[in-house]
């Protein structure tokens, strides 16, 4: 049993003295100390002594501030343990001087990083702070007679103090239980004179008289130290850390500006840059979160910050503009504000939920939005040619009375839904083959093909049923490495049918290498699972389709299959349904689309091999 040291009761306390440190009280006072005599004059002494203690304390810049910079990295590399305190509580009946053996780190493991003697020491500080609370308690006289309360409290295992309003806001936010655990230095002034602070295990607690008192978290402050502080661009605090309602982002509010941290990492954003995030949506818009700090240009004129999906950039004279996606791309190669363009003058412009324009001092950038580059992706198509690319296809919903943002949304559906059934044929055969092997894509011909196509499986197109005109089609093959663009591959044959695969022929736009090319079955092994199509149509008009595709041997590679309904007669390049379908289209005047689908009832642009696979123009045979 602990065993305590006797105190003698105070029959009046008549002064109770304050911390060796300065505190912001509530009232944002200096706390005062008063004598036995309470006398006007003796009163007013007491506190001019005390303002002047204050400015003193105040004016005199903390010792070894390099020490108190945090060294966390980074908001998503969080190795502070901010439960370390969870289970903290008071001392109960601590020792009043140290006595070996009865100490309360005698009995408990010290949390914290804190030594024995610093835990020693803070029990005997709590000790004299309850024994104090008990006197006053005890004698209102000395209670009505002090100008300010008991100011300051220890918390064990620290053996420093928090004092004043920083006390006030760390008991409210949970002492040493909270994300802050315990203090690491006693309150210091700050080198601007005003403010006060308190440095603790996961970060600070700042007061200023204006702002009043806000934990700064050891991440947050590794921005606010590289922005200077309290005497930097940011000031003091003016808000606690907030959570965000996509439930990942933190906030932090300072005099003039924000912090925020995401898993894209922490910065700062100030001044029209920042109402002009929040107007776009702020980290719920297109820029999302910020990933660097405000910077200024190099020809230092202008400011601008990075985030997640953009810059934002502001002028004196022309604002402060966001620039996103390809738009941003485009300018970025040519030099950003200091290349002939300049500076951004205005947003972006859409012209119809699509494409977008933005000025700016030198010109005019172009630019598409969602779900352009989605779509561009799927096809395995570069950027360079995504004017030609929108227009060819905007011009087809137009002519066929199709909202523009509507139709590339659903040609992009199209696209998946393509990628989808390849996908799932593949499964089916693997399901089907004894050859327990993962398979891969076949290449349409020799070059590049995998054989993991079981033998069964793996098919020299065509038989003695096959016709000139008629279609093979292999959701199992494709032209396009990679699972993730796989839409099958389809091709027309062009010669007579026989008993011998070796001698069937057909025409088809094999890959970006090849191009169109006419094959006979002796120069491949086969594709996987091959599908035969005959088409509704007169035996004159599958010549003609024949004699079409034979034609167009030699062009090149299209993988735009999102505007098959583009191709022409005068086509030079294909892709293996587009050249299928403008076969009939030309065979027929444009009288049979081989590319409706029997599934889809709105009008789409594209045409896929599964779409012709689907037509309600074929039917399907052994």
């Amino acid at each position: 049993m602990r065993h305590k040291v006797l105190r003698p009761m105070l029959a009046v306390v008549l002064a109770l003295g304050v911390s060796s440190t300065l505190s912001p009280t509530s009232a944002a006072q200096p706390s005062i100390t008063t004598g036995p005599d309470d006398s006007a004059s003796a009163r007013a002494n007491a506190e001019q002594e005390a303002i002047d203690n204050a400015a003193e304390a105040a004016a005199t810049p903390a010792a070894g501030r390099e020490d108190l910079e945090p060294a966390e990295p980074g908001f998503d590399d969080n190795t502070i343990d901010n439960d370390a305190g969870a289970d903290w509580h008071a001392t109960t009946d601590p020792e009043a001087t140290i006595t070996p053996g009865q100490m309360r780190s005698d009995t408990e493991d010290i949390p914290g990083g804190f030594t024995k003697e610093e835990a020693d020491r803070a029990e005997v500080q709590e000790a004299a702070e309850q024994q104090a609370e008990q006197d006053r308690a005890a004698n209102p006289l000395a209670r009505a007679l002090a100008a300010a309360p008991v100011n300051c409290t220890t918390y064990w295992p620290s053996p420093y103090k928090v004092c004043g309003a920083i006390r006030e806001k760390y008991d409210a936010i949970g002492g040493p239980t909270s994300f802050l655990t315990w203090p690491k230095s006693d309150e210091l002034g700050v080198p601007d004179g005003v403010g006060r602070r308190n440095e603790f295990v996961n970060g600070f607690i700042y007061w200023h008289p204006t702002t009043g008192a806000h934990p700064v978290t050891t991440h947050f402050s590794t921005v606010w130290a590289r922005n200077g502080w309290e005497a930097g661009r940011l000031g003091y605090p003016t808000t606690d850390e907030l959570g965000l309602s996509d439930g990942i982002g933190r906030k932090q509010s300072f005099q003039r500006g924000h912090i925020y941290g995401s898993l894209a990492g922490l910065a700062s954003i100030e001044g029209l840059i920042y109402d002009k995030w929040v107007a776009t949506g702020a980290e719920g818009g297109p820029l999302g979160y910020p990933t660097t700090d405000e910077a200024s240009t190099p020809d230092g004129v202008g400011r601008f910050n990075r985030f997640v999906g953009g810059m934002l950039y502001w002028h004196p004279t022309h604002g402060a503009h966001p620039i996103t996606g390809d738009i941003l791309d485009q300018w970025a190669d040519q030099g950003y504000e200091g290349g002939n363009l300049g500076y951004p003058i205005e947003d972006a412009q859409t012209q119809d939920s699509i494409k977008y324009e933005q000025k700016y001092s030198g010109g005019s950038i172009f630019g598409y939005g969602s779900p352009i580059p989605e779509l561009m992706n799927k096809l395995d198509m570069d950027g360079d040619n995504i004017e030609a690319f929108y227009t060819q296809i905007r011009d087809l919903f137009v002519n066929n009375g199709v909202d523009v943002a509507t139709g590339f949304f659903d040609a992009l559906t199209q696209a998946n839904e393509s990628i989808q059934a390849s996908n799932d044929e593949i499964e089916r055969l693997r399901e089907e083959s004894s050859n327990s092997s993962p398979q891969n894509l076949l290449r349409a011909i020799d070059s590049g093909m995998s054989n993991d196509c079981s033998p069964s499986q793996l098919i020299k197109p065509g038989n003695s049923r096959t016709n000139r005109g008629d279609i093979f089609y292999s959701g199992a093959t494709t032209t396009v490495k990679g699972v993730d663009i796989n839409h099958g591959h389809m091709g027309i044959f062009v010669g007579n049918s026989s008993s011998d695969p070796n001698k069937i022929e057909t025409v088809e736009a094999v890959g970006k290498t090849e191009g169109v090319r006419r094959i006979s079955g002796s120069e491949r092994r086969g594709v996987c699972a091959p599908k035969y199509l005959s088409v509704d149509t007169t035996g004159s008009n599958r010549t003609s389709a024949a004699q079409f595709a034979i034609s167009k041997v030699g062009s090149s590679y299209n993988s735009n299959f999102a505007g098959t309904r583009a191709t022409t007669r005068q086509s030079t390049s294909f892709n293996c349904s587009s050249l299928v379908w403008a076969a009939y289209m030309s065979a027929t005047n444009g009288k049979l689309d081989i590319g409706t689908n029997k599934y889809v009832s709105t009008y789409r642009a594209g045409v896929y091999p599964i779409d012709i696979y689907n037509s309600i123009n074929v039917t399907e045979f052994k």
